[in-house]
């Protein structure tokens, strides 16, 4: 995949301006000197004065009883927000900001590579401290629970800069880089989801700042064409407010909906998640035979926890990731129509390539590339599958997968075999009893394709990959 190279990355004034915390018009002053337990407004406006003589602790102590008060009062949440954020001594958004920008030597947010580790572990506990309060707010919003009076659009922008340096600092010392952690290609934005499952057990973490960072740009589409115009300037003229928005809510759903499957998976099963051409992840004698797609390929209750490397993908570009129509409005302008559901479900089929074409994805002695039925989906079209809800390839339709006992999950025989593969009490006569699945196609425990299995896990355990 090719990641565009970002340049000229200058914020306007005007942005700055909008990134920034806002000021004292948010607040209704009451002048009120009794304040009264309840009223939170009052208390808002006294936590108010203190945050402009700087006495931090004092105001966020208002503020807090102004929430007791009033939980739904918003201006009392934001007031506690921008407390917390001036609290901090290793955070200033502006700084965030200005690694956005290049010096001649670095690309966008690179800098996180080359801090200190003790200036990176103070930016990172200011975030974190910042966002332990506004995540609620955001949530408490999106419930109606607010009185609407501040809203998220207000500040989304100043929230993506934080959660951009947060995916920063997460990526430091990783081969991936915030620079191409968003990938546009064509007319779509889209998500590195290859370099992030390189992150192993960090990955969930990484989707989560990255799935913050996405959901304050699409928040206001008019600054988030700011803030990318700005990063990407060579890549957004390609782009206007209205696609950026479709591309960004596309984007978003797809990040969440995947980043929730893994969290659900459990911190355990982080290192099934990966792409590992020709290995059985997960050990239910499929080889590769999830795609990262948000559904589950092979019908044994998880979702993408063996995946295939994206080879054997249609590329993450304007046909795989977002199907959209090109369409121009009255001024003439280009935008797109995306077509919505579920926005990875748009693979129309997952075709071998020359690394995969050995691979025998099912163990029936088939090979991937001879074998159509591995790579083919049941239901050919996608708005069939959304429909129908069966995303499985055509290769899974008769496989059976024994119930887990009761009170576990779904795949607690493969969860066993998974963490003890060469263990000879899980010989195959188990694996076809407990697991079954692919394993039902394996013919004995001495033929080629069984002993093929055993021997390339066991270069992993030898080779610490397990």
């Amino acid at each position: 995949m090719k990641y565009l190279q970002k340049k000229n990355f200058v914020f306007s004034a005007a942005l700055v301006a909008a990134l920034g915390f806002a000021g004292c018009n948010l607040f209704n002053p009451t002048e009120d000197v009794n304040i009264a337990s309840d009223d939170a407004a009052a208390l808002t406006y006294e936590g108010y004065l203190h945050y402009q003589k700087s006495e931090y602790t004092v105001a966020r102590e208002y503020f807090e009883k102004a929430i007791k008060a009033d939980s739904a009062y918003s201006e009392a949440w934001y007031g506690r927000a921008k407390t917390v954020l001036s609290m901090q001594p290793g955070l200033n958004i502006f700084e965030l900001l200005s690694y956005a920008k290049s010096d001649g030597s670095m690309n966008a947010m690179s800098k996180f590579a080359t801090m200190s580790d003790e200036q990176a572990w103070l930016l990172s506990r200011g975030i974190d401290s910042v966002l332990y309060y506004i995540d609620p707010f955001i949530k408490m919003e999106q419930q109606g629970k607010l009185d609407g009076k501040v809203k998220f659009a207000n500040f989304s922008s100043s929230y993506t800069i934080m959660k951009m340096a947060k995916s920063g600092l997460l990526l430091r010392g990783s081969s991936l880089d915030i620079k191409n952690l968003l990938v546009f290609e064509g007319g779509n934005i889209s998500v590195n989801f290859n370099g992030i499952l390189e992150m192993g057990e960090n990955m969930t973490d990484v989707l989560d700042a990255t799935e913050g960072m996405i959901e304050g740009l699409r928040e206001n589409p008019d600054q988030a064409f700011n803030v990318l115009s700005s990063v990407y300037p060579d890549v957004m003229e390609n782009f206007t407010p209205t696609a950026v928005a479709n591309a960004l809510e596309a984007t978003y759903n797809g990040i969440k909906y995947t980043n929730d499957n893994l969290k659900d998976a459990g911190v355990d099963r982080a290192t099934v998640f990966s792409t590992n051409i020709g290995f059985d992840d997960d050990a239910d004698g499929c080889i590769d035979e999830e795609v990262l797609d948000g559904f589950d390929n092979d019908g044994d209750g998880e979702v993408d926890e063996d995946l295939r490397d994206d080879g054997t993908l249609v590329k993450f570009n304007e046909t795989a990731l977002i199907e959209y129509y090109k369409d121009e409005d009255s001024t003439g302008m280009s935008y797109f129509i995306y077509y919505t559901g579920h926005p990875l479900d748009i693979i129309a089929s997952v075709q071998p390539t020359m690394e995969t074409a050995y691979v025998d994805v099912d163990g029936d002695g088939e090979l991937y590339a001879m074998d159509e039925k591995e790579y083919t989906f049941f239901y050919p079209e996608h708005r069939d599958r959304r429909y129908t809800g069966d995303h499985r390839f055509q290769f899974a339709i008769d496989l059976r997968w024994e119930p887990a006992p009761e009170g576990e999950k779904i795949f607690y025989y493969k969860e066993k075999l998974r963490k003890d593969p060469l263990n000879p009490d899980y010989n195959l006569a188990w694996r076809k009893k407990h697991i079954g699945g692919c394993w039902n196609n394996y013919q004995s425990e001495m033929d080629n394709s069984y002993q093929v299995w055993m021997e390339t896990h066991r270069q992993k355990l030898e080779g610490g990959e397990l």
